[in-house]
């Protein structure tokens, strides 16, 4: 006889996801990443999706956006307009917030793409950007490299 164990999904809060320890029998809270973590190049591991309570939808600038997800950016017309396609990662769920500094944005990602990128164009970008963005971590790391000279 098989036997089903019914365990109860805890309340979400914001920033955070669950796990299910299969030995526990029980779910884990884990907290997102953070921006500082992000600007440090960590990258968060999130489990499939296995129940759609524990999807997670975050609306974001390209500011925000986790670096490794910059790839799958593209974008898709529906009615003559113009958006990006939602980004889906496991139980986790990005809507791009197109903003007027979208490009400002892109370029900036891409100059720190670059092995030895232009401070001066890092200054330029960053002072471009309204100062929302300024807690992300693009924003976090472009400036970490300006006072670090290279040490990053």
């Amino acid at each position: 006889m098989l036997m089903i164990l019914k365990v109860e999904i805890p309340k979400k809060k914001p920033n955070h996801f669950y796990i299910f320890d299969k030995k526990k029998g029980q779910y884990n809270e884990v907290k997102y990443l953070t921006q500082h973590e992000l600007a440090e190049g960590w990258r968060q591991k999130v489990p499939n999706k296995s129940n759609k309570k524990l999807i997670n939808h975050f609306s974001v600038t390209l500011a925000f956006l986790p670096e490794y997800f910059w790839r799958r950016l593209k974008k898709i017309k529906i009615d003559n307009n113009e958006s990006y396609k939602i980004i889906v990662d496991g139980i986790t769920r990005y809507t791009i917030i197109e903003t007027n500094q979208d490009n400002i944005m892109i370029n900036l990602f891409k100059e720190l793409s670059l092995k030895n990128p232009n401070i001066e164009l890092l200054n330029k970008y960053i002072n471009e950007l309204d100062t929302s963005q300024h807690t992300s971590w693009l924003v976090l790391r472009a400036k970490y490299y300006i006072n670090n000279e290279n040490k990053y």
